[in-house]
């Protein structure tokens, strides 16, 4: 009997087994599709990924290799040869690799003495239109210096090449070849020295420059042998091989033996080629950055920079910027080496110019000739400094507003008013009281203009003098007046005119009355109060302030008889001996057997 317990049963077995069919069935898709590619496999051969459809071995001997569609049977040690050769003699195939690589596998199978798979990347390189003449020009230096790779490079050179090929690569395997084994060369490889097409004598001639430029005299030699065996002898290309050569020989002769006056001429005729020139540059900046630095450390540094001048402002290196800062560092301010050569200050203000040190250094130096200059009167070298300081120090205000003023002020202590005016003209509110001063006493500031209101000023504080003169003589009158008005305490016993006074060396009124003296003034008065004239001495004051005192003293009265009347003159006429003692005593009045009074 069929019950629903059952049919849910099988319903779930039928679903699963459904769902086991499908999963089988997508295996099976999977690997029937992609079986073509399950026994695929990559080579690396020096650096490179080569992919290979299908490897598989035949028997101890030989493997089966599928490659592109092409499927082979070949030899095992030929699998690697067979795989290199089917990628680079196919274009589509042989720019699957960056350049840098197929260079890399290259020289790696000249290492490994692969010379047939050496072979087919390099001219896999040639037929390339990314392979640039940098990337030629870096393997070519990189082959002439790979000796041991002889018979590879022949491997190479006997195949025929367009002339689109022939780069200087190639030509740098003629050459190594040419030097190690000149006979091949003529036999196998004249095509690549002798033909119309064939750069190779020139490659050569930049070579042996070159080697002449780092100075590797060895290398430059055997490049002139193998040119003096493949060339004529009266060829001008030998010629001129010969003459740089010797050239050179001589100047590095010359720096070995510090001869700068050898040295000079060559260089000079350098100027006229530029090879030669090329070849004797870093010769001749040598011999000149060592003559400077012995004379700097021998403290003689304005020799230094005469040497330095003769390096070209574009030949200059770091080395020389160094030994031109050290020697303006120690240049001592009377130097005038680094003024008045020409040579020497243009290679200084150009070098200033790029190198802060240097232009700080220079700077330092001008500030320090200048203020020397300024100090032993020579005022126009000065102010020729300080232009020059001006071009190389522009922006240090301050600085250069000090030695402004400190060079106009010179000039008008000398007598030049315009040149002091031209240079203070924009920069007056720089000066202070001191400065201006100085300036008014030498006459900076007197012309018409000034002259009328300087005179005018003076004039009218002569007015203002004069006034308070005469209103001190008029208070001094009316106080004379006021105390002329009252009556003296005693009577003199002889009055003297002031004619006599003058006579008998004494002083007189009229002497009194046109001085200026508020104190002598009251000395006086106080005198005439108690009788006495200008000419009485100490014993006459005391005896006549004595005199005058009997009558109003407390001690000759009583209390009921001492009214305020004598009182308060009593201490007037105290209070006014007092002060004439005071007064005296300020005055600086002594007696004397003349009768004069002091100052």
């Amino acid at each position: 009997m069929v019950t629903p317990l059952l049919i849910v049963r099988v319903a779930r077995l039928v679903s699963s087994f459904t769902r086991f069919c499908v999963v089988c069935g997508g295996f099976v898709s999977f690997l029937f599709l992609f079986a073509p590619y399950a026994s695929a496999e990559n080579l690396t051969l020096g650096g490179l990924n080569f992919h290979v459809d299908e490897i598989a071995e035949v028997d101890s001997q030989a493997v089966r290799v599928t490659l592109f569609g092409d499927s082979r049977v070949i030899p095992k040690k030929r699998l690697e040869f067979y795989v290199v050769e089917k990628y680079f003699q196919r274009s589509d195939t042989a720019v699957r690799f960056p350049v840098d690589s197929v260079i890399a596998f290259f020289f790696d199978a000249l290492k490994r003495f692969r010379a047939e798979e050496a072979k087919l990347a390099y001219l896999s390189l040639l037929t390339r239109k990314d392979y640039s003449l940098e990337n030629d020009r870096g393997v070519s230096l990189k082959l002439r210096g790979s000796t041991e790779f002889i018979e590879e490079y022949k491997s190479i050179l006997t195949t025929d090449l367009t002339t689109a090929q022939l780069r200087e690569s190639l030509y740098s395997l003629v050459y190594v070849i040419g030097v190690h084994d000149f006979a091949w060369l003529k036999a196998n490889g004249s095509r690549y020295v002798y033909s119309e097409y064939s750069k190779f004598g020139e490659y050569l001639q930049e070579w042996f420059s070159s080697a002449l430029e780092d100075q590797d005299f060895s290398s430059a030699a055997e490049k002139l042998a193998l040119a003096e065996n493949l060339y004529e002898k009266d060829d001008r290309r030998i010629e001129r091989m010969r003459l740089l050569y010797s050239r050179a020989e001589n100047a590095q002769q010359a720096v070995k033996e510090q001869k700068l006056e050898e040295l000079y001429p060559l260089v000079e005729l350098g100027k006229k080629d530029p090879l030669l020139a090329r070849i004797l540059r870093p010769l001749a900046l040598q011999a000149i950055h060592e003559a400077a630095e012995e004379e700097i450390e021998g403290e003689r540094p304005a020799k230094a920079l005469l040497i330095l001048s003769r390096i070209d402002v574009e030949e200059r290196t770091p080395k020389t910027h160094d030994l031109v800062y050290a020697a303006i560092s120690k240049l001592p301010a009377q130097e005038v080496q680094l003024i008045e050569d020409v040579q020497v200050e243009f290679l200084i203000r150009i070098v200033a110019k790029n190198d802060a040190r240097v232009q700080q250094a220079y700077g330092s130096y001008l500030d320090r000739r200048i203020r020397f200059l300024l100090s032993s009167g020579n005022v126009r070298r000065a102010e020729e400094a300080f232009q020059k300081l001006l071009e190389v120090r522009p922006d240090d205000k301050k600085a250069n507003e000090v030695l402004r003023k400190e060079l106009a002020l010179s000039f008008v202590s000398r007598g030049y008013y315009q040149k002091g005016e031209r240079l203070l003209k924009h920069h007056s509110d720089s000066l202070g009281m001191w400065d201006r001063f100085r300036l008014f006493q030498e006459g900076y500031y007197v012309d018409e203009n000034s002259s009328f209101l300087i005179l005018s000023l003076i004039v009218i504080i002569c007015g203002l003098v004069a006034y308070r003169i005469r209103a001190l003589i008029r208070s001094i009158q009316q106080w004379d007046e006021e105390q002329d008005g009252e009556q003296p305490w005693i009577e003199p016993k002889q009055t003297l005119s002031e004619q006599e006074v003058d006579e008998n060396g004494g002083f007189s009124f009229a002497q009194m009355r046109k001085g200026l003296n508020p104190r002598m003034h009251e000395y006086v008065a106080l005198l005439r109060k108690f009788g006495l004239t200008p000419t009485s001495q100490l014993r006459d004051i005391k005896a006549a302030y004595r005199t005058a005192i009997k009558e109003v003293h407390p001690d000759l009265y009583s209390e009921e008889e001492y009214d305020e009347d004598k009182q308060e003159k009593f201490l007037k006429m105290t209070t006014a001996y007092e002060r004439l003692l005071e007064l005296r005593s300020l005055l600086k009045i002594e007696d004397s057997t003349s009768g004069e009074i002091g100052d």
